[in-house]
């Protein structure tokens, strides 16, 4: 890689490259930050996946709520 082989004596090359790795850092951070959430959303969805595999038998029932709109449907 030419970057690695070149020689300067320009103190804002060097400033310019160091900024450039800042940069780099900082978006590779960011990119771990993104795959740590993302994993914990895989396991979330991975839980819910699981729950609904489970046979209803030994599903707890869950509490429907209605609305008045279904309430209304009901009477129509």
């Amino acid at each position: 890689m030419g970057l690695f082989r070149k020689r300067t004596s320009d103190p804002s090359d060097l400033e310019h490259l160091r900024e450039e790795i800042a940069r780099m850092a900082a978006r590779l951070d960011e990119n771990d930050a993104a795959k740590s959430d993302l994993g914990v959303r895989v396991e979330q969805v991975a839980g819910e996946v699981t729950k609904l595999q489970e046979p209803l038998a030994t599903r707890k029932p869950e509490k429907a709520v209605a609305t008045d709109a279904d309430i209304d449907m009901l009477r129509a």
